[in-house]
């Protein structure tokens, strides 16, 4: 189900492995919470995740109907929601810097309409590379870099 800012799932709004952990991890100590019958799952939330992303959790929770004042429903949403990041595939990307938030957001859609919607992107920096990037999918690499077109031009003369 879409909400009205086109959000259906916690990839529209998680990119890369690194927001992947943090979130599995803000979602872990919330989880955890339950046993605190003074604090709501989603408070622990709030505590441990990212502002912008405790809110699109919690505006993808109310579009989905899930209670935020329930225990159990955000429980059950929230492992839902870590089985769907832990299970999801990665693609690596190595570039010879890093990029913008823009441009990995950018980058991250593309991918996720063209190969996987589900995937996150683990991003390397090798300064080694002159230009281009090295992408390695389903243990295949693929070395899109201008030092390796210039290593196949040498072999090749």
């Amino acid at each position: 189900m879409e909400n009205k800012y086109g959000i259906k799932s916690v990839f529209d709004f998680v990119y890369t492995t690194q927001e992947c952990a943090e979130l599995i991890n803000a979602i872990e100590h919330a989880i955890e919470s339950k046993y605190d019958s003074k604090l709501k799952v989603m408070e622990a939330l709030s505590e441990h995740a990212a502002y912008v992303v405790y809110k699109e959790l919690e505006q993808l929770m109310s579009d989905l109907g899930v209670s935020v004042d329930s225990k159990q429903e955000a429980v059950d949403f929230l492992n839902q929601i870590l089985v769907d990041l832990k299970s999801a595939p990665v693609l690596n990307l190595t570039l010879a810097f890093f990029p913008e938030y823009s441009q990995i957001k950018a980058f991250t859609n593309w991918w996720r309409k063209n190969i996987n919607p589900k995937s996150l992107i683990r991003i390397k920096v090798n300064h080694k590379i002159l230009a281009g990037a090295v992408i390695e999918w389903q243990e295949e690499a693929i070395p899109l870099t201008l030092q390796n077109a210039i290593d196949k031009n040498l072999i090749s003369v």
